[in-house]
């Protein structure tokens, strides 16, 4: 169950890094098609959405790898993480490699980036979480209040 929920949540930061990227075109190139994206001096966008798409995908992994020894809660913190990380390695990667990037693009599409994934964490976190648990006591009392909590 752990597994498949971390895919699950690694499956939707990268769709909403797409409608992030979407968005940001719509807003900065005035189309949200990047294809259809008209850059100044005939370069291209493609190597700009490869190093963000690259660097999310490792942030992602390296996010899913510490979490294999925790309970897989939709975390707040793993989600400014990977974005940091992503945000990082994307603007070390565009320095190295000189490719063309828009100031503005650049910061919509991770501050769109971030908005949406602390929100889809938001909606996963509204339900209750349960995890399976022993409880080892000799208060039968307590252990009665427990199995007929609302939540357990």
């Amino acid at each position: 169950m752990g597994r498949r929920f971390l895919r699950s949540v690694v499956a939707s930061d990268l769709v909403a890094l797409v409608v992030a990227m979407l968005v940001a075109s719509w807003s900065v190139f005035g189309t949200p098609l990047l294809w259809a994206v008209d850059v100044p001096g005939g370069r291209s966008i493609w190597p700009f959405v490869a190093l963000t798409f690259g660097s999310a995908i490792a942030a992602s992994y390296i996010a899913v790898r510490s979490w294999a020894k925790s309970a897989p809660r939709p975390n707040y913190g793993r989600a400014l993480g990977i974005v940091g990380f992503t945000t990082a390695v994307t603007a070390v990667g565009l320095v190295l490699t000189r490719a063309y990037w828009s100031r503005g693009y650049f910061f919509l599409t991770m501050s769109t980036w971030l908005a949406l994934a602390l929100g889809h964490r938001f909606v996963r976190r509204q339900r209750p979480w349960a995890e399976p648990m022993v409880v080892i006591t000799a208060e039968k009392q307590l252990a009665d209040d427990l199995r007929a909590a609302p939540h357990a």
